[in-house]
């Protein structure tokens, strides 16, 4: 077997078992993959939902081309088919009419495998009907029915490839899906493009639809694209068509009169509802948003045709960009430095306080690398002062947690910093009630829990993480403002408390008025104090669990909200801090293809925004600003990244290994 055939069936093979486990787990019905799979393995929830999402874009492209065709003859070519499975669902949910042929094309091994199985259970032979099968070699076809054949070609053979089309009864002249599931970005550019241009060329009532990765060039794309390489079966068109301008460019060149690309994350918002959404998030606990929608962007749905009224290509016309498109962004490249930093500050999800001590801050909780190497959720603080991490022991009272994730650390002005929510698991919420953290005897900390009393009969206090607290004056008194997050049970929550912490430990909800405004709810948004009793909220993911570009403002004293006309990029998971006047928003992850969050000043006397493209990204050290924590430093001139990253898809776990500095006045007087 060669090399090349080796590493495609490897890919088939995880390909294989990460559907049968979003099987099994209840995200999508297939009962036949499972037969495709000899031992099955438990894949991640993340995991889990992104091939959920895979699932259901493919089957989107066969409702279409399949309600279009309605009881006339058509044909279904899948290139790289693997070990798919959809000729047999399709025609188990019977979707797939008498008059329908389906083709599936492979390298011979991968196909001889598929045969073996097919021939060796009665489910399978059922459903392929009569058929007979050929060992010879040159001929091509390994098993063929009335409805069903699978073929054994190289794709880069176009004559041997049309020969044994022809020879197995294909029709040039019907409708005719040619699917390419992410199979042919492993083939060589030229081989490739030859391939979309011949179909373009033989099928006179041809549609092409293609699913494969696209940005190999920001921080995920990096990571995506090297994971791939890792494998030995590199990307090798994502390089010369890596946007979806570029992919409808090459299909329109190789001949198609129409193509649209979108990313999969449009297409998935666009083709399901909420109470679909919300059901596969579900089935398991999640916590993910930020890695599944980097995911989700870095696929695109690329559908060519030959008669532009084509249904499906209408289809996937219709599905509306993520908002932003019409938002100017300008270059940040000069502005930002990098320093190496010890493991003890690769982390992400994790929170930092500045608690007075020059530009040094504590680092709380968040995943990262133990001293053994492996990775878990840390339950070690430590100090940063002068770029250097040192270790900080805490004195723990029960019912306290440190290892905690997506919880938030305020420093107080007594000099203490208030601990409160996080998770330790997408079902387990930690720190109820606030935690306060005192320096003690260098380089300790002692923690006290909290309890508050509740005021008023309305006052139910949920646990919670992915929310904020902010520190403002509420009537000349020093108070905690605690404003939305997300439960275990992913409700995504509205409230917003006055906590009266150290003084009184009293927690106050403050209601809505009548029709007075109020922020939606949103998780993981930025809420920043602006003087002392204004606190301005930006972004975050909102109860659809779909990223916000909203700004507002909180009057404390009169805890009242207005709303900001700001036009910004949609973000959450974004960091805030107030500078010169300015709100300076870094990070987070957005839902436009292409062009994530990258620095956002937002000018809060005008209340104008104007957005800064992240620096083009080193592939040693990419940058990633999710699960990441940021503080204000150099005397208000210097942002401090610290950590960030995340477990991307089944790509691998990534950490910011570096620190990294955003030199305000630098990005300021670029665009001066």
């Amino acid at each position: 077997m060669t090399k090349s055939v080796t590493q495609v069936q490897g890919t088939n093979d995880y390909s294989s078992v990460s559907k049968c486990s979003m099987v099994e787990r209840g995200y999508f019905e297939d009962g036949f993959i499972k037969l495709f799979v000899e031992k099955s393995s438990r894949r991640s929830p993340l995991i889990n939902v992104g091939y959920c999402v895979r699932a259901k874009i493919v089957d989107f492209v066969f409702e279409k081309f399949l309600g279009e065709v309605a009881e006339q003859p058509a044909q279904i070519i899948s290139f790289g088919a693997g070990f798919d499975t959809s000729f047999f669902r399709l025609l188990g949910c019977g979707r797939l009419h008498p008059e329908v042929t389906y083709y599936e094309v492979d390298f011979r091994e991968v196909v001889e495998r598929k045969a073996a199985i097919i021939q060796a259970s009665d489910d399978l032979l059922q459903a392929v009907g009569d058929f007979h099968s050929s060992n010879e070699s040159f001929v091509g076809v390994v098993l063929r029915s009335n409805r069903y054949c699978l073929i054994g070609c190289d794709l880069q053979d176009l004559e041997g490839l049309e020969n044994v089309l022809r020879g197995s009864g294909t029709d040039f002249s019907l409708p005719t899906l040619c699917l390419a599931e992410c199979s042919i970005t492993y083939m060589d550019e030229t081989r490739s493009t030859a391939l979309i241009g011949w179909a373009a060329s033989k099928f006179e009532r041809g549609i092409f639809a293609t699913y494969e990765q696209v940005f190999p060039h920001d921080a995920f794309g990096i990571v995506m694209a090297e994971h791939f390489r890792s494998l030995n079966s590199p990307l090798l068109s994502v390089d010369t068509f890596p946007d979806l301008d570029s992919q409808e460019k090459r299909y329109e060149a190789q001949g198609w009169p129409a193509c649209v690309a979108r990313s999969v994350l449009d297409v998935f918002m666009h083709t399901t509802d909420h109470e679909e959404r919300f059901r596969v998030f579900t089935l398991e606990p999640f916590d993910e948003f930020e890695e599944l929608h980097l995911k989700c962007l870095h696929y695109a749905l690329t559908v060519a045709a030959r008669d532009p009224r084509n249904r499906l290509l209408s289809e996937v016309r219709s599905v509306p960009g993520a908002p932003g498109r019409g938002v100017g962004v300008g270059g940040s490249d000069g502005a930002w430095t990098s320093d190496g930093v010890g493991r003890d500050l690769w982390r992400f999800c994790h929170r930092t306080a500045r608690l007075g001590r020059g530009d040094g801050c504590l680092v709380v909780g968040g995943v990262g690398v133990s001293p053994e190497g492996k990775h878990r959720r840390r339950a070690e603080a430590c100090w940063l002062a002068a770029g250097a991490p040192s270790a900080a022991g805490v004195r723990w009272p029960p019912g306290a947690r440190l290892d905690v994730m997506q919880h938030t650390v305020t420093p107080l002005a007594d000099g203490r910093v208030l601990l409160l929510g996080g998770r330790t698991a997408p079902s387990r919420a930690a720190n109820p009630e606030p935690v306060l953290l005192a320096p003690g005897d260098a380089p300790m900390l002692d923690a006290q829990v909290v309890g508050l009393g509740l005021e008023g009969e309305s006052s139910v206090w949920k646990p919670r993480w992915r929310h904020t607290a902010t520190v403002a004056s509420v009537k000349g008194h020093c108070r905690v403002l605690v404003f939305g997050g997300r439960t275990p049970s992913l409700e995504v929550l509205d409230d917003l408390w006055v906590l009266d912490v150290p003084a009184g430990n009293s927690a106050r909800r403050v209601m809505p008025v009548g029709s007075a405004p109020w922020p939606g709810a949103r998780c993981s948004h930025s809420a920043t104090a602006i003087g002392a009793s204004r606190v301005v909220v930006a972004g975050g993911l909102g109860a659809r669990l779909s990223p916000l570009s909203d700004v507002w403002q909180l009057d404390v004293d009169a805890e009242a909200w207005s709303r900001h006309s700001v036009v910004m990029l949609p973000r959450y998971g974004h960091t805030a801090h107030c500078a010169g006047g300015r709100l300076v928003l870094v990070g987070g992850v957005g839902t436009l293809a292409g062009r994530q969050p990258g620095v956002a000043v937002i000018d809060t006397a005008h209340w104008t925004c104007v957005e800064y493209a992240l620096p083009a990204q080193d592939p040693s050290y990419p940058l990633m600003l999710h699960n990441h924590s940021t503080e204000l430093c150099g005397g208000g001139d210097d942002i401090l990244v610290i950590g960030g990253g995340g477990n991307c898809f089944s790509f691998g776990t990534v950490f910011n290994k570096q620190l990294t500095t955003l030199n305000l006045k630098k990005l300021l007087n670029m665009h001066a």
